[in-house]
């Protein structure tokens, strides 16, 4: 299976490389600021020619552009409480519509929808496009009490106690972090959709990449031990 995915991987990274150059340039364009006269001297004005104080580097007029549109569109949809209104259609329905709505409410306020669509929206202005993936997610830990002692008696044929040693217990309480489902903005560069398709809905896979460390998988190995 691991082969499998390896293999469709490689296979959208190859038939998608166009693309992937285009969203490289697009990166670049954004983030790289170009250095005029980096030729010069570090003083590079004339002294007495009025220039002295203005900077040698430019930055990209989308760098500001983003930058200032952001901020506005993410407090244009979600600066206001609750995130979604939801109506009923009939009149009796209208219990039940609130009831859907503070479960979105309250789903997107644990999802931490306003700080992760900052990601979102700026892939959106500087690609074009942007992903996010929304799942189930628990996250938890074990939280040691204290110590308590106890005598474990060991019996024998005739009712005579033939051992007796002491046993320390330490009872542990799992305590959750997070419970629920989960938004998580997903980079273009680590995307990997069929590439025969043009939509989602119709492609036969998505690969997403993930970097990782062993100690990071043994510990998703053993949550999931406990849950199940």
């Amino acid at each position: 299976l691991r082969e499998f995915i390896r293999h469709r991987i490689a296979f959208s990274a190859e038939k998608n490389q166009g693309f992937l150059r285009m969203l490289r340039k697009l990166w670049r364009y954004y983030l790289t600021t170009s250095q005029r006269f980096a030729w010069r001297k570090d003083n590079d004005r004339d002294p007495g020619s009025g220039f002295e104080w203005r900077a040698d580097l430019f930055v990209p007029a989308s760098f500001s552009v983003i930058e200032t549109a952001v901020p506005r569109i993410i407090f244009a949809l979600f600066g206001s409480r609750p995130f979604i209104k939801v109506q009923g259609r009939e009149l009796q329905d209208e219990l039940r519509a609130r009831a859907v709505e503070s479960l979105l409410d309250y789903d997107f306020e644990q999802s931490e929808l306003l700080v992760k669509a900052i990601d979102f929206f700026k892939s959106f202005y500087i690609f074009g496009t942007a992903v996010a993936r929304v799942d189930y997610h628990r996250d938890f830990y074990f939280l040691e009490g204290d110590p308590t002692y106890d005598v474990e008696i060991s019996w024998g044929d005739n009712g005579e106690i033939t051992d007796a040693r002491p046993r320390r217990r330490t009872p542990k309480e799992r305590v959750t972090r997070f419970d629920g489902p989960r938004l998580e903005n997903v980079s273009l560069f680590d995307f990997f959709p069929d590439p025969m398709f043009n939509t989602i809905a119709d492609m036969r896979y998505v690969a997403e990449r993930e970097v990782t460390t062993k100690s990071k998988l043994e510990a998703a190995n053993e949550r999931y031990k406990d849950l199940t």
